[in-house]
């Protein structure tokens, strides 16, 4: 496994939590009310959709037939 790499990405998810809480300050788990499991399930289709279509891309650039499983 490629430590520097997965460092890399964690170092990469730790700044954009700071900038949220620049923005729009320290997370509090006793006294945020949003819905969490609302708003990650909304994040993970999101994923989904920008995975599908970058999929659909590179099978276009190598010319594979999308229409087949």
């Amino acid at each position: 496994m490629d430590i520097e790499a997965m460092t890399a990405i964690f170092q990469s998810a730790l700044s954009k939590y700071r900038k949220g809480a620049l923005k729009y300050g320290d997370y509090d788990p006793l006294t945020d009310r949003r819905d969490m499991a609302g708003e990650a399930e909304e994040e993970i289709l999101d994923a989904i959709n920008y995975l599908a279509m970058f999929l659909m891309k590179l099978r276009a650039i190598r010319g594979v037939d999308t229409s087949q499983g």
